[in-house]
C-alpha cells in the first residue's frame, strides 16, 4: 500500500474526518487531501505527528505493516508456563485422593488399598489430562510448539531431536508436561542455512463450518482437532524440512493474525526461493479469513 492510502485507512480507523486530522495538525484540510491524493507527501515533522496521532509507528504508517521487533515469538501463549494446567489437575487429584480416603473415615485401610486408590487417582489424572491437552478448545501444546523469528534467524522446538512437526500424535499428549518445567528444546537455524521457504494450508475432506453442528454456543471450530493444518514450510541445505505451525492466525483478535503478514514480508526478502502456490500470502498481508477461500478453491 501506498503513504497515501496508509493515511487514509488509518485516519478512518481512528475515526478522523480530514478536517479533524488538519485539525490536530495545525494545518488546512486542502494538506490532508493532498496527501490522500498522492499529490503531495508529508514532511518528517508531519509524519511523526502522524505516526502519534494515529497510534502506529512510523514504519508501520509507511509501510501500512506492523512494527516488527525481534525476537518475536509466534504462537506462544501469553503465560510463560502452563500453570494452569498443573494447578488444575493438582486440584483434582487431590480431590479424588481425599474423596477416597474419606470414604475410609474412621478405618484403618490396608496398604493393598490404599495403593489401589493412588494408582486410580493416577489412572484419572491422566485422563483428565489428556482432555486438558487435547481436547479443549484452548492447546496447552503450544506452551512447547511455538517458535521465534530471530534478525538472523528461526528458532524451532525439537523433542528427542526432531522438529515438532515430524513427532507422532501420542507424543505430543506430553508437551505441555514437558513444558510445565522447563524441559523446552530448540535448534537455531540462520537464514543463510535455508534454500527454501513454502507456505502450506492443508484441507480437511470436508469444511467442519458447513456440516457440523453447533450445540448450546460451542462450534466446531472451538476444537483443536477441526483446525485444519496451516504451516511454513522450510527446507535447509542439508536436506532438513522444518514445520512451522502458524494456526496461532485462525484467532481473529490474537498478535499472530496481525503479525504474520509482516513476518512473511521480512522472509520473503531474505535470498532463498519463497513459494506460495495457494495464494496465501496477499490475504495474510491484508488479515482476511483465508479458510473459506481454500475450500472454494477445492
Amino acid at each position: 500500500m501506498t503513504l497515501a492510502q496508509n493515511i487514509i485507512r488509518f485516519r478512518k480507523e481512528n475515526e478522523l474526518s480530514q478536517q479533524q486530522l488538519a485539525d490536530q495538525l495545525t494545518i488546512s484540510r486542502q494538506s490532508v487531501s493532498k496527501w490522500e491524493n498522492g499529490e503531495s507527501l508529508p514532511g518528517i515533522d508531519n509524519l511523526l505527528l502522524l505516526s502519534g496521532l494515529l497510534n502506529i509507528s512510523l514504519d508501520e504508517l509507511i509501510t501500512g505493516e506492523a512494527y516488527l521487533s525481534f525476537p518475536l515469538h509466534y504462537g506462544k501463549p501469553k503465560r510463560d508456563k502452563p500453570i494452569v494446567l498443573l494447578s488444575v489437575l493438582a486440584l483434582i487429584g487431590v480431590g479424588l485422593f481425599s474423596s477416597f480416603i474419606s470414604y475410609f473415615e474412621g478405618e484403618q485401610i490396608p496398604m493393598h488399598v490404599l495403593v489401589g486408590i493412588g494408582l486410580f487417582t493416577l489412572f484419572m489424572l491422566l485422563i483428565f489430562y489428556v482432555m486438558f491437552a487435547y481436547c479443549t478448545p484452548f492447546d496447552f501444546k503450544r506452551y512447547y510448539s511455538y517458535w521465534t523469528l530471530e534478525k538472523k534467524g528461526i528458532r524451532y522446538p525439537v523433542f528427542r531431536s526432531k522438529p515438532i512437526g515430524k513427532i507422532g500424535p501420542f507424543t505430543e499428549f506430553i508437551l505441555p508436561f514437558v513444558a510445565c518445567f522447563g524441559l523446552r528444546k530448540t535448534v537455531f537455524v540462520p537464514y543463510q542455512e535455508i534454500t527454501k521457504m513454502k507456505l502450506c494450508f492443508i484441507p480437511f475432506k470436508y469444511n467442519p463450518t458447513k456440516t457440523a453442528i453447533s450445540m448450546n454456543g460451542y462450534t466446531p471450530r472451538m476444537h483443536q482437532t477441526m483446525r485444519e493444518p496451516f504451516y511454513l514450510e522450510v527446507t535447509t541445505r542439508v536436506g532438513e524440512v522444518i514445520e512451522l505451525d502458524l494456526r496461532g492466525y485462525y484467532r481473529v483478535t490474537s498478535n499472530e493474525r496481525k503479525m504474520l503478514g509482516t513476518m512473511l514480508s521480512f522472509l520473503k526478502r531474505k535470498q532463498f526461493a519463497f513459494i506460495d502456490d495457494q495464494h496465501i500470502y496477499a490475504k495474510v498481508r491484508k488479515q482476511e479469513n483465508i479458510i473459506d477461500s481454500m475450500y472454494e478453491k477445492a
